[in-house]
């Protein structure tokens, strides 16, 4: 049975996100450039995910609501590509202006909620936009948790086919390094993250 796909990749709002692991890793790496640490991968086992942008799935959107193709039809939405977090790590380190450390693996729902007067300290030093953490990671810390794998096994992933799509004459795709730079210089576009740390 196929399923839609939610879109995780691209972040446009800032308060109260749920399931957006993006707020919550920009975080991350602000609080520890501010305490003088690297910016450690904090998951478990190695796994390959699928991401979707939501401009690609508003691209789908739109094509579906006059495609013939697409009537009454359900199709997964993906980004076309698969990606494992340590290798996005460093691409993710460069946008966010942080260095890379080795492996640390430990909870991002521990390690950031004990850090509240961090984060404000982070926000006063660059001038951010007046937000919590709570109110800029909503419950993304969580997802990040899920979606590194922390305190996992080691295990298969499942995958979303978007053979359907394609067939039915939807073709666009789009990088997942891309589709992550982009939603972190958004967030910093907009003084919800600082510029380099």
């Amino acid at each position: 049975m196929e399923h839609r796909a939610a879109p995780a990749a691209h972040h446009r709002a800032h308060s109260r996100v749920s399931l957006n692991v993006i707020p919550a890793i920009g975080v991350y790496a602000a609080i520890r450039h501010e305490e003088g640490l690297p910016f450690s991968f904090p998951g478990g086992p190695s796994f390959v995910w699928e991401a979707a942008d939501t401009r690609l799935v508003a691209d789908v959107l739109t094509w579906a609501a006059t495609a013939p193709e697409a009537a009454n039809e359900i199709f997964n939405v993906t980004n076309g590509d698969v990606f494992e977090w340590r290798n996005l790590w460093p691409s993710i380190a460069q946008t966010l202006g942080v260095t890379t450390g080795a492996d640390e693996p430990h909870s991002l729902v521990t390690y950031l909620r004990e850090r509240t007067e961090v984060w404000d300290r982070v926000v006063a030093r660059h001038g951010l936009a007046a937000l919590s953490l709570d109110e800029v990671i909503g419950t993304g810390d969580h997802h990040a948790d899920f979606a590194f794998a922390y305190g996992a096994p080691a295990g298969p992933r499942a995958f979303s086919s978007t053979v359907k799509l394609r067939r039915a004459g939807f073709g666009e795709v789009m990088h997942t390094e891309d589709s992550f730079r982009d939603a972190f210089q958004d967030l910093i576009d907009r003084k919800i993250l600082p510029a380099s740390g």
